[in-house]
């Protein structure tokens, strides 16, 4: 019995032609959408913040969900935590934020937690914090339709995390 053969659906090279155009058109008509600087759209979402907005100047870090500790899943103070390992808080704290040099550093609170940028990716800034913690931390910088949001994540001695905080980002005037 004689097996029908499976539609040609192009070489390798091909398919990556023809991505390549869904893409460029893709993107040119993206283009024509008109938006103020910094600031990007999702169909039919409301505007969301571009890392780029995330300059010199003060801002605040206003707490909305605190990480529970509810394991001991976590062995280095660089693992990442999920979403779901944080519950929300009301009335959380709101940090004091200056950034400078380019948005290369960053002073958190009073007295500061000091750090410098180590990466800056399409999906975040990481700001390692060195100076007013006992064993160091970090501050991670997103975007998402609902603006910009950070992470304060504290190191310890004998526990790789001590705690971590998230909330939104808002510049001061």
């Amino acid at each position: 019995m004689n097996m029908p053969e499976a539609p040609n659906k192009g070489t390798g090279a091909e398919m990556f032609a023809r991505s390549a155009i869904l893409v460029a058109v893709t993107v040119a008509i993206a283009s024509c959408v008109s938006s103020p600087p910094g600031v990007h759209h999702v169909a039919g979402d409301r505007p969301v913040a571009s890392l780029s907005q995330f300059v010199d100047g003060p801002w605040e870090l206003q707490i909305d969900r605190a990480w529970m500790r509810l394991d001991d899943s976590v062995l280095f103070p660089s693992d990442q935590l999920a979403e779901a390992d944080y519950q929300s808080v009301s009335g959380g704290p709101t940090y004091p934020i200056v950034v400078s040099d380019r948005s290369s550093r960053v002073a958190i609170g009073s007295p500061p937690l000091e750090g410098s940028r180590t990466t800056v990716a399409t999906k975040g800034i990481v700001y390692e914090l060195r100076e007013g913690t006992f064993a160091g931390g970090r501050f991670v910088v997103w975007s998402s339709n609902q603006g910009l949001h950070a992470e304060l994540t504290i190191y310890g001695s004998g526990r790789p995390i001590v705690r971590s905080e998230r909330g939104t980002l808002a510049q001061r005037p």
